[in-house]
């Protein structure tokens, strides 16, 4: 890549986001941040803060640009039964219209921020890219539906562009589902739970941020999708142990039956009924804590190149240290 070089990040605020700023700057590559909020001016980048949906604006802000890493969407609430509205009209519609944007602008190559959703449940085998899409949440569908759009814009015009599916992302700082297990392992609310046997896939979002840029460097076609992971698949109780290991507690050989978490989880379920909202154990956290995710990310290794750098246990001290830092 040459200074000459001019991209865009959508989401450029974001966990991913920020980290894939800062990996093409040390590129020398010039980038365009796109985000709903202020950026910090110390970022070192042309910052634009706009409504993701505003094809219009993107387009004048496109021109010149040779392509465009599209990372933002609408965040899903795993407090809420359905977000079908915003998943469509933000995940969805912001992708239609950075599409738009870049038709209009004559944007050469998408990189497309996918998600592992798109599969839906997909049990405990190894899963790859030719495994049946038949995504069961609505930012699973919204994803699965910005993927076909990123391929029929690519089929229509001519232009690159790829689908990263990244599995689980952590880093520090890290949002999500992990920091919450560490403060409640920390506190005590975690308890120590059986070995399901589940395996889910996650990756570094260092690793996650470079398999972006190699799918830019290599010119990815058509939209394809690529899973990518950190090449391991960690059981619920594997991450248990680790915090605790981390936390500098011993790991306890006893755990709760398994039976327990089934009973819990079908009270969670009624109570969430009768209250119109989901409490914050039922089965889908049953499936969250027991269930498997366990993914293949040998197609971006043999067509990007991508080799991670990474893996959970030799971050996890670190990421509970920040997360314990901001107890």
């Amino acid at each position: 890549m040459t200074e000459q070089q001019r991209v865009a990040v959508t989401g450029a605020g974001g966990f991913l986001g920020s980290v894939l700023v800062r990996q093409l700057l040390a590129d020398g590559v010039n980038v365009l941040a796109v985000s709903r909020r202020n950026l910090p001016p110390e970022l070192g980048v042309t910052a634009l803060t706009a409504d993701i949906r505003d094809s219009a604006r993107l387009a004048a802000a496109f021109k010149g640009i040779d392509a465009i890493f599209h990372l933002a969407a609408h965040v899903h609430d795993l407090s809420s039964h359905d977000d079908s509205a915003q998943q469509q009209a933000i995940t969805l519609g912001g992708t239609r219209a950075v599409l738009e944007a870049a038709e209009r602008s004559g944007v050469r190559q998408v990189i497309l921020a996918s998600s592992l959703a798109v599969f839906g449940e997909v049990g405990c085998d190894l899963v790859n890219e030719e495994h049946p899409c038949r995504p069961t949440t609505p930012y699973g569908r919204a994803k699965l539906e910005s993927e076909e759009a990123l391929h029929r814009f690519t089929q229509r015009t001519g232009a690159t562009g790829a689908a990263i599916r990244p599995a689980m992302m952590y880093g520090v700082p890290c949002p999500g589902n992990l920091p919450r297990m560490i403060r409640a392992v920390r506190s005590g609310w975690f308890p120590p739970i059986p070995e399901f046997g589940n395996r889910r896939s996650m990756v570094s979002v260092e690793d996650a941020a470079t398999a972006f840029r190699l799918a830019w460097f290599v010119g990815a076609m058509g939209g394809r999708p690529y899973i990518v992971t950190d090449g391991h698949g960690y059981s619920t109780r594997h991450l248990y142990d680790l915090i605790c290991r981390a936390l500098g507690r011993e790991t306890s050989a006893l755990a709760i039956p398994r039976f327990v978490f089934w009973v819990a989880a079908r009270m969670g379920d009624l109570g969430g009924r009768l209250r119109g909202q989901r409490l914050p154990f039922d089965s889908r956290a049953l499936e969250r804590l027991a269930g498997s995710a366990w993914f293949d990310s040998s197609r971006a290794q043999g067509e990007l190149g991508f080799r991670p750098t990474a893996s959970l246990p030799d971050l996890m001290p670190a990421l509970v240290e920040s997360v314990v830092r901001k107890a």
